[in-house]
């Protein structure tokens, strides 16, 4: 799970760095960078739990979706120390902390069964 969680941060921050260098340049519209940046993100999880699904011995596919779900409460826990951000105590940050764990483990399940699949560890 910790293994997974640190993929999911190296995961993210490569796809960052290419897309600061062949995408950020030749955007305009600060609407399209957030979306760049989610999509950042939802990359980082499908492509991190692939590569666990295809290099894990074994079947592997809880682990990745708990890691994910590690990652998404570093980071909210992040933000509250962050004063601009208020933290996430409040009724609506653990709303929207718990949206953000569900998608996250949605899409690390995905991905680590794609990469199940792939390697031949998943039957029909």
């Amino acid at each position: 799970m910790i293994l997974s969680t640190i993929l999911y941060l190296i995961t993210q921050i490569v796809l960052g760095v290419g897309a600061k260098v062949l995408v950020m340049p030749f955007i305009v519209a600060d609407y399209t960078r957030s979306l760049t940046e989610g999509l950042i993100i939802i990359l980082g999880f499908y492509i991190g739990s692939f590569i666990i699904g295809v290099f894990s011995p074994g079947r592997r596919i809880i682990e990745p979706v708990l890691g994910a779900v590690a990652a998404i409460v570093a980071a909210f826990s992040v933000s509250n120390f962050t004063p601009q951000m208020g933290g996430w105590f409040r009724v609506d940050g653990v709303a929207m902390m718990g949206t953000a764990a569900l998608l996250a483990g949605s899409i690390a399940a995905f991905g680590s069964y794609s990469g199940e699949k792939l390697m031949g560890n998943v039957e029909e």
